[in-house]
């Protein structure tokens, strides 16, 4: 019997401890649930889990990933890697990074083109430079978008140099057929 009650009461603490570790420290993202709660400074949020990301958002330290590439690997982002010859001087000129973008002369800017996205209905306030909120990063990374919209087609096309769904060269009949099966 005695050994059935200290079991027991192992079984109570085990739960009551794994129960109080349930909820994480630092949510990434929180439901809409109006249950108002205020912190010891008198804040008030729209329910805990709000609180508790507001608590980590101030705590958090930025990292802006390009300034950590940066950091650990002692260059710029998107310059070519050590020993892929793309630095041979018998290449320079040749390029791809030094071809016209969409039909522009070398010294052009490439356009910007801004992606066809949906962005999650989430709600993980963010602000811009001017104070204005926007539900999540993606929505406004999506209202600060200027430039003409992506067209994939168009985006294939000219990776690929024909239009999506033309045939393959040099493949045999009975190949084209079993891929159309």
């Amino acid at each position: 019997m005695k050994i059935f009650v200290g079991l027991v009461s192992v079984a109570a603490a085990i739960t009551t401890i794994h129960a109080a570790a349930v909820l994480p420290p630092c949510p990434d993202v929180c439901t809409q649930e109006y249950d108002p709660v205020s912190d010891e400074t008198g804040t008030q949020y729209s329910n805990e889990c709000m609180m508790r990301m507001a608590k980590c958002v101030e705590s958090k330290e930025v990292v802006d990933p390009v300034e950590e590439y940066e950091r650990l690997y002692g260059k710029k982002f998107g310059v070519p890697r050590d020993g892929d010859g793309a630095g041979n001087s018998a290449n320079k000129g040749n390029n791809s990074g030094d071809a016209p973008k969409d039909g522009g002369s070398a010294n052009d800017k490439p356009k910007a083109r801004c992606p066809n996205v949906s962005c999650p209905a989430v709600y993980n306030p963010v602000y811009d430079e001017d104070g204005t909120e926007y539900p999540n990063k993606c929505t406004m990374d999506d209202a600060k978008c200027v430039g003409p919209r992506e067209d994939v087609l168009e985006e294939y096309e000219r990776i690929y140099g024909k239009k999506f769904g033309e045939g393959r060269e040099g493949i045999t009949a009975s190949v084209q057929k079993r891929l159309r099966q």
